[in-house]
């Protein structure tokens, strides 16, 4: 009877053994699940400001490239008052070596 008894001491302790690795094992699984999804998280919200910053940065671009067409339009119009300009002067020079020869006649 005695080695029945032990043999049954031995199997609760082994079962009891065992219950506590099966809670330990749930313990770190758990763990390593939190850590995990932590890890999860962060790479989400690195994700999420990465896209920001590159949006921002669109708009930037965006913004310079209706600045210089603005002033694409201004120096094409510059220059072309700088073309009647000259033009204009031209035909004010001729004029008056006209005037002058005119004069001087």
């Amino acid at each position: 009877m005695r080695k029945l008894e032990r043999r049954i001491t031995n199997l609760e302790a082994a079962f009891v053994e065992h219950s506590l690795d099966k809670q330990r094992i749930q313990a770190y699984q758990a763990n390593t699940d939190d850590r995990i999804n932590s890890l999860a998280d962060a790479f989400m919200e690195h994700r999420r400001e990465t896209r920001e910053g590159f949006r921002q940065v669109n708009l930037r671009f965006d913004a310079v490239e209706g600045r210089l067409g603005s002033l694409e339009s201004d120096v094409a119009t510059l220059k072309s008052d700088v073309a009647t300009l000259k033009t204009q002067m031209s035909d004010t020079q001729d004029m008056v070596a006209r005037i002058v020869a005119h004069l001087g006649a």
